[in-house]
């Protein structure tokens, strides 16, 4: 410190209480979108949304917009991934399957909350770039998967949570058949009403019954098969 200029000293204060600023606003924004799940507050908190976007956009990270990620992907803004992180009712247990990976942010969400996560991404240099980001946090919980998201590996077993993060007209049979009693499912659902607002969907599966509800109104890309060749 006896080394630092007193102008070197002033930004470096100055910084700090620009990010400590930042930070209590990305927080008090979390909370106005209903979020009080502390646990998910602290983990939105602490997991740095800028590791997870390209360069040009890391000074948007604590604003809360969907952003692009490359291959015409974007990455979900905060208080939705809080939303749902808080509708999964995640406990370190758990394990999870999602489906679009991206840039590996919900991924990391996710391994901070639960258990063993598996996810899926169609476009390999997403899911690539992805599992470089996640190493450089230490996180190990997280298996990535270079695959179509709707036709899910052989053998995979049970989830306790299911995360589609995309937008479907219908949910396929495949993500049930892999629902863990007692598992809750997230969708994006289309509405025909509101085409450019689909529904986020929850689906719980109690005693072999299926309880659907509203969780809020969403904007999400639609779900596409197969894999991404060129990319």
């Amino acid at each position: 410190m006896s080394g630092a200029s007193p102008q070197t000293l002033f930004d470096f204060l100055e910084d700090e209480m620009s990010n400590a600023e930042e930070k209590a606003a990305f927080h008090l924004r979390l909370r106005a979108h209903g979020i009080q799940d502390l646990a998910v507050l602290r983990t939105l908190e602490l997991v740095p949304r800028a590791l997870f976007l390209p360069h040009r956009f890391a000074d948007l990270a604590q604003k809360d917009v969907a952003l692009p990620i490359g291959c015409g992907q974007t990455i979900t803004e905060p208080s939705t991934v809080g939303r749902v992180m808080e509708a999964f009712e995640l406990a370190k247990h758990h394990c999870v399957l999602e489906i679009g990976l991206g840039s590996g942010y919900t991924a990391a969400i996710f391994a901070q909350l639960a258990g063993e996560v598996m996810s899926l991404e169609r476009f390999q240099s997403l899911a690539t770039e992805a599992r470089t980001r996640l190493d450089q946090m230490g996180i190990d919980n997280v298996e990535v998967v270079w695959g179509d998201g709707l036709a899910l590996p052989a053998g995979i077993g049970l989830f306790d949570r299911i995360f589609v993060e995309g937008r479907l007209d219908e949910l396929p049979d495949i993500f049930l058949n892999h629902l863990a009693e007692n598992g809750i499912l997230i969708f994006a659902r289309s509405d025909p009403k509101m085409p450019a607002r689909p529904r986020m969907i929850k689906i719980w599966k109690r005693g072999g019954e299926l309880q659907e509800s509203l969780i809020i109104t969403c904007r999400m890309q639609p779900l596409l098969h197969g894999l991404a060749q060129a990319l």
